[in-house]
């Protein structure tokens, strides 16, 4: 079961992902083209651009934990590949335990940023800056949310 909530939620994350790549493309370039041919350039596309870009980051950081492509010590990953499978799920479910606590003190402190951000907005879209923090809490929950199914998946080797 949460393999299969895995794999779609991974596509779906994915998909927006490429979405919002594609929508950071276009609306680069319409910018390029505008600035150069026509010398009008549009402010919006800076933030819009910003915006995006962070969902994206916090986006691919769920999906890398999914696939447990996230970065990774070479050494410790030398060493898994030596030692016997209990210790390598063991292993394993000590650093999703630490991608939990990672997470968790990254949302704190995005939820400490949110009154600071509400104060102020994007200057060429007037939107509150708390629409920057808010893929903070995105990418969280999706990353704690796979791996505490890796956890799940791991204990279920040994049983």
């Amino acid at each position: 079961m949460w393999k299969k909530i895995n794999l779609v939620s991974q596509k779906l994350l994915e998909w927006t992902i490429v979405a919002l790549l594609a929508v950071i493309f276009l609306i680069v370039f319409s910018q390029v083209v505008s600035r150069y041919l026509f010398g009008i350039a549009y402010d919006w596309i800076i933030d819009f651009s910003i915006i995006f870009f962070i969902y994206i980051v916090y986006l691919g950081t769920a999906v890398a934990v999914v696939d447990e492509e996230h970065i990774q010590i070479n050494a410790i990953r030398v060493i898994l590949d030596r030692v016997d499978e209990k210790y390598e799920i063991f292993l394993n479910v000590i650093k999703n335990i630490l991608v939990i606590i990672v997470m968790t003190v990254t949302a704190y402190g995005a939820y400490n940023l949110l009154p600071i951000a509400a104060a102020q907005s994007l200057r060429a879209t007037g939107f509150q800056r708390t629409i920057i923090v808010y893929p903070v809490f995105i990418g969280a929950f999706f990353t704690t949310l796979y791996s505490i199914s890796n956890i799940i998946i791991n204990l279920k080797r040994i049983i």
